[in-house]
């Protein structure tokens, strides 16, 4: 089957081009935290991401492109346009992860996430860390929690929002007071000046190490 019986038009061909960047960006988006894209506005950044899609897998392009290799082997022609239009374009943003923990790469290029709130807590759902928080608050007050496997921060694409399972007291003395009955508290974006973490390093979630 030739390349041009594949696509069957110029939006066939639109497609061709855009769909593997959309899919790389979509992947990268759920890895990673950030803002909200607007894919309305992203038509030339995901041709752009197409195209290198398409020169880093340039062999199995040709082939596709190739209408006497397409008539011999229609099975291999349809194998190499699942791998560049589904299975490349999810594995780009991963192996791009993966090289962005290489320091050498790490040093010169720009942090994967954005925001530190997003980093911390991106990790720290990750491994399963748990952590004694002091919240202090914009209006000067000052209150602490149990940040651990039921507690929650969101990241990326929402507003700053913190879920600590249990709420304590602070203390004169700087000693923490269980509050009774507690539930835990929610803190929005806007009431939040600063963070104190420190680490419960004799409890950690079984399930997640």
């Amino acid at each position: 089957m030739s390349f041009d019986t594949l696509l069957g038009g110029n939006l066939a061909l639109l497609l061709f081009l855009v769909v593997p960047g959309f899919i790389s960006i979509k992947v990268y988006d759920l890895l990673v935290p950030g803002d909200r894209r607007d894919f309305s506005r992203a038509l030339l950044e995901m041709a752009a991401y197409g195209a290198i899609n398409y020169g880093l897998l340039l062999g199995a392009f040709i082939r596709v492109i190739d209408a006497s290799f397409a008539s011999e082997h229609p099975y291999m022609q349809w194998g190499y346009l699942v791998l560049m239009l589904l299975v490349a374009p999810v594995l780009w943003p991963l192996l791009w992860l993966g090289l962005k923990k290489v320091s050498f790469i790490k040093r010169r290029t720009v942090p994967a996430i954005a925001k530190p709130w997003d980093d911390f807590f991106f990790k720290s759902q990750k491994t399963g860390e748990k952590y004694w928080v002091i919240v202090h608050l914009k209006d000067g007050r000052k209150v602490a929690g149990k940040y651990g496997s039921g507690s929650y921060a969101s990241t990326g694409r929402v507003p700053e929002q913190l879920y600590l399972e249990e709420l304590y007291e602070v203390l004169e003395d700087g000693r923490l007071e269980k509050v009774s009955g507690t539930k835990g508290a929610l803190f929005v974006q806007g009431s939040i000046e600063m963070l104190e973490l420190f680490a419960i390093k004799e409890e950690k979630d079984d399930d997640k190490e």
